[in-house]
């Protein structure tokens, strides 16, 4: 099998990075909104807008900041190509995602037009940052630890 390292890598980052991930999107989201923060979006009819800038101080950066370390760190210490270990993590990582809204939509199918990939940034904010944190390390270090101009 030709990329057998860099699967190995790509299921030993997505095993470490997943749980840690969870972990802290489910911190970010207990943050409490502040009193009155939607008011003038629900009033302007921006709700969409006021949650999308909510996300992208708490939950985004949850999702992205470990997804580009841990990416970086493991393909670093394990020398292998970064674009089929970021292939190989994503695949995971929108295979799981896609479990869990099908057995939502399954278990409460009065929710299921909730789902919507289209509006659902923060599905890809992981997938994102795993690609830039594996393009990074190529970027900014050969095998051999020294730095590329």
């Amino acid at each position: 099998m030709k990329y057998k390292k860099e699967i190995l890598v790509g299921l030993l980052i997505f095993a470490v990075l997943y749980p840690v991930v969870i972990l802290l999107v489910g911190i970010a989201a207990a943050a409490p909104t502040p009193a009155g923060y939607f008011d003038w979006y629900r009033s302007n009819d921006l709700i969409w807008l006021g949650l999308f800038i909510w996300n992208l101080c708490t939950i985004y950066p949850a999702s992205a900041l470990p997804s580009l370390i841990i990416t970086f760190v493991g393909i670093k210490i394990s020398a292998a190509k970064w674009l089929p270990v970021s292939c190989v993590v994503t695949v995971l990582y929108l295979g799981e995602t896609i479990y869990r809204e099908i057995s939502f939509a399954l278990q409460f199918p009065q929710y299921a037009e909730l789902i919507s990939y289209k509006t659902y940034i923060s599905v890809w904010v992981l997938p994102a940052f795993v690609f830039l944190g594996g393009f990074l390390t190529t970027k900014y270090f050969t095998k051999n630890s020294t730095r590329t101009q």
